[in-house]
């Protein structure tokens, strides 16, 4: 009113659009608008919240009311009057076209799930405890029930996106291929307030390293995981834990898949189309000395040497948010010391090709990502 703007919903401390993602959720439209007016009193947006993503309705008066429930990714979003219409992934099932209806959705299109229905499966959302006192949020993909075998921890991208009650296509094909999956939410993580999503600003590699040894850990107590047999894997900020745990964890890992990875803070704040980000959220070089020695100790090519598990490699060629170089660089030093790596680069593709890349490119991914595993955690 007369250009000046109002905070609604100040009280629901989450991010107002998804931050939940994989080949599942609608990928193409990741970071759309997700704000509509519903009428001249009320407004409409995507929330992000532990994981999930729901819709709901923020009044000019001051209310605040959820359209829908239970373990739902809504990516995209479309008002016309009363009608509210969303793609939305529930659970294991992959994106689809619902109509919001009295607190639930009414699914349209059926499309997705058809051909996803002999494999698909549900995760089981688990909270692990943390001796800090909060709970880490995480999600579990059995291989079957009441089984110890190998596991294999998936790290989402970011920092600041979010794991959701949704698996990935890869994380399907593991545990149909018999190796349990766990993937969690580990403190910078968005949904869970902006004190936990904003934790580990200038310090990755320290709480959120805590959250998912944590997560590992409790695998290992509650028997399902052979601590002989577990794996880590993940893509951009994923990646970069991946080889962050390798390397400051030696032993603790048999196996790693590292995807477009963040390895050498100083190369992407050089060489990244996200240069503003690694600058001002990062460590904010200020003080040059201090910002370099800062991004030495934050760069997990460190410490990669202390690494024996064998790793795979993945990288776009195109991807211009973390460059080729950052996957070579580990790839060169674990190479010039004889330990099992392998590099596999996709021509043309960017960093996200895991939803929107060539098809025969992403299931030339998948069957590496399954049989690096295989080979590696089933002896």
């Amino acid at each position: 009113k007369g250009g000046a703007s109002r905070v609604l919903g100040r009280e629901l401390d989450r991010s107002a659009m998804n931050f939940s993602f994989g080949d599942l959720i609608e990928t193409e439209v990741f970071f759309a608008p997700v704000i509509a007016w519903q009428d001249a009193s009320h407004v409409l947006a995507l929330v992000t919240d532990r994981g999930r993503c729901i819709p709901h309705r923020f009044g000019l008066d001051g209310t605040v009311a959820a359209l829908a429930g239970g373990d739902i990714v809504a990516s995209s979003m479309a008002a016309a009057g009363d009608a509210v219409a969303v793609i939305a992934t529930d659970r294991g099932r992959p994106g689809e076209v619902y109509a919001v209806e009295d607190g639930a959705l009414r699914p349209l299109t059926s499309d997705g799930s058809r051909w996803l229905r002999p494999y698909r499966r549900d995760p089981e959302p688990v909270d692990v405890p943390h001796p800090d006192g909060h709970e880490v949020g995480a999600w579990l993909l059995p291989a079957g029930r009441g089984r110890r075998g190998p596991l294999v921890l998936q790290i989402h991208g970011g920092p600041h996106g979010s794991h959701s009650p949704t698996p990935w296509l890869e994380m399907v094909a593991l545990a149909g291929a018999g190796i349990h999956v766990l993937y969690a939410n580990p403190r910078g993580s968005a949904g869970y307030g902006e004190k936990f999503t904003g934790a580990i600003h200038g310090a990755w590699g320290e709480d959120d390293d805590s959250d998912l040894m944590r997560a590992v850990d409790w695998a290992i107590e509650q028997g399902l995981a052979d601590p002989k047999r577990i794996g880590v894997m993940g893509l951009s900020y994923g990646g970069y834990m991946t080889n962050w745990l390798l390397g400051h964890h030696p032993g603790r890992f048999a196996a790693g898949v590292s995807e477009n990875p963040v390895t050498d803070w100083i190369g992407m704040f050089g060489g990244s189309d996200m240069t503003d980000l690694f600058g001002e959220r990062f460590v904010g070089i200020g003080t040059l000395p201090d910002g370099l020695r800062e991004f030495l100790k934050r760069s997990p090519w460190v410490d990669i040497h202390r690494n024996h598990a064998p790793l795979l490699l993945l990288q776009s060629e195109n991807d211009m948010r973390c460059p080729p170089a950052q996957t070579e660089l580990v790839f060169a030093i674990l190479r010039s010391l004889g330990r099992p790596v392998e590099m596999v680069r996709y021509p043309g593709e960017p960093h996200g090709m895991l939803g929107v890349g060539r098809p025969d490119r992403r299931v030339d991914r998948l069957q590496r990502i399954v049989g690096w595993f295989e080979r590696h955690l089933r002896a």
